[in-house]
C-alpha cells in the first residue's frame, strides 16, 4: 500500500465483518442488554454494518440457523427502535473441522450474509499444511474462504510468506482491529503492519465479544489506518471489500 497522511475526515461507511453480538449462543454476548450496548458502543466508533458470526465448533451445542436469523432479525428491530443505524447480517465463524463443508452443504451451517464466503478459524497452534489444505476444501467446493484474525496463528507470524502464499492463491485474509493497534503487543502490531503494507489484508473486523475488552472498537483503528495509507485502501479494508460478501460478488 501507498504510505501518507490523510486528514480527510468525510462520513464513510464501516463494515465489520466479524463479531459476536448475538445474545446468549457463544461466548459473546451473554444477554439483549449487553448486545444492545455493544451495539450502541459500535454506533459511536462509526461502524454502519455488523455480520453476527457465532462460534460453529464440532461438538459444541451450537445454535442452528434459524435460531441465528430469529435472533438477529430480533436485534434489528430492538435498534431500529432504538434509532441506532446499524444493519446486521448473518453468519458463522466455523471453527475448522472434519466434515464441517458437509455441514455447510446441508445448510446446518451460515455463509457469510447468505453469499458463497465462509469465515474460518484455526486453533492459534495449528501447522501451516493443516490451514492451508483444510482452506483449499471450501474452495475446491465453490466457497470463498476467510481466515479469521489472521495473526493469531503462530505459524503465520513466525512466517508471514505463508499469508502472501494464502492471499495469492485467493483467500481472504482478515485481522482484527485491536492487533493494529497494538493491544496485541509489539510483536503482533508489527506482523500485521507488515502484511498490511504489503497488501495481503482484505478485511479489518472487531471480533467483538463484550462491552469491555473486546467491545466493538473502530475508530483507533481508522485514525492510523488514515495517517498511514490513501483513503482509498483504508476504506478497502473496513467497507469496500466487505461490501463483496454482502452482494456476494467475487
Amino acid at each position: 500500500m501507498k504510505e501518507t497522511v490523510n486528514n480527510k475526515e468525510t462520513k464513510r461507511r464501516v463494515i465489520d465483518i466479524h463479531s459476536h453480538i448475538l445474545p446468549g449462543i457463544d461466548d459473546g454476548s451473554d444477554s439483549w442488554d449487553t448486545s444492545m450496548e455493544m451495539l450502541r458502543i459500535a454506533a459511536g466508533e462509526g461502524i454502519t454494518d455488523m455480520i453476527a458470526t457465532p462460534h460453529f465448533k464440532a461438538g459444541h451445542h451450537n445454535a442452528p440457523p434459524a435460531k441465528v436469523k430469529e435472533l438477529t432479525a430480533r436485534l434489528q428491530e430492538k435498534i431500529n427502535n432504538e434509532g441506532i443505524e446499524i444493519n446486521i447480517y448473518t453468519g458463522n465463524e466455523i471453527m475448522y473441522f472434519d466434515g464441517a463443508i458437509d455441514r455447510l452443504e446441508r445448510g446446518e451451517i451460515l455463509t457469510m450474509c447468505d453469499s458463497d464466503y465462509v469465515l474460518v478459524e484455526f486453533l492459534p497452534g495449528d501447522d501451516y499444511r493443516h490451514i492451508s489444505g483444510a482452506l483449499d476444501e471450501f474452495r475446491y467446493m465453490g466457497y470463498l474462504p476467510i481466515i479469521a484474525h489472521v495473526e493469531r496463528y503462530e505459524c503465520m507470524l513466525r512466517e508471514t510468506k505463508y499469508i502472501e502464499e494464502l492471499s495469492r492463491r485467493g483467500i481472504r485474509i482478515q485481522i482484527n482491529a485491536p492487533s493494529y493497534t497494538g493491544a496485541l503487543g509489539h510483536k503482533v502490531k508489527k506482523a500485521v503492519t507488515h502484511i498490511l503494507d504489503e497488501g495481503y489484508v482484505d478485511f479489518i473486523g472487531t471480533d467483538a465479544h463484550d462491552t469491555g475488552k473486546r467491545a466493538p472498537r473502530m475508530i483507533k483503528c481508522l485514525k492510523q489506518l488514515d495517517k498511514r495509507y490513501v483513503r482509498e485502501d483504508a476504506d478497502d479494508l473496513v467497507c469496500t471489500n466487505a461490501l463483496d460478501i454482502i452482494e456476494n460478488y467475487e
